[in-house]
């Protein structure tokens, strides 16, 4: 009866952890793009995709571009202007 116990505490164990890297995988996927539109890889903005400079997807666009902005870079990977205080 113990045995099956634990069999089944190692089982829970394993969906609950892959769970974990389930939800846990969207995010590396999305800063994974974020870093390929700042290499020059990608790109979120339509207008400047090319064939070499492909388009990140519409769904994952929104994440990608937050990820962005809290890097300080804009939908194709440049810096963003800095306001200065002055």
């Amino acid at each position: 009866m113990l045995a099956y116990i634990n069999e089944k505490i190692k089982h829970l164990r394993f969906i609950i952890y892959n769970i974990y890297l389930y939800l846990k995988g969207d995010t590396i996927m999305y800063e994974f793009l974020a870093y390929r539109v700042i290499t020059g890889h990608l790109t979120c903005i339509p207008e400047k995709a090319t064939k070499t400079k492909r388009l990140i997807p519409e769904r994952l666009r929104p994440q990608v571009l937050e990820i962005l902005a809290e890097s300080g870079f804009d939908g194709d990977g440049q810096p963003l202007e800095k306001e200065s205080g002055k």
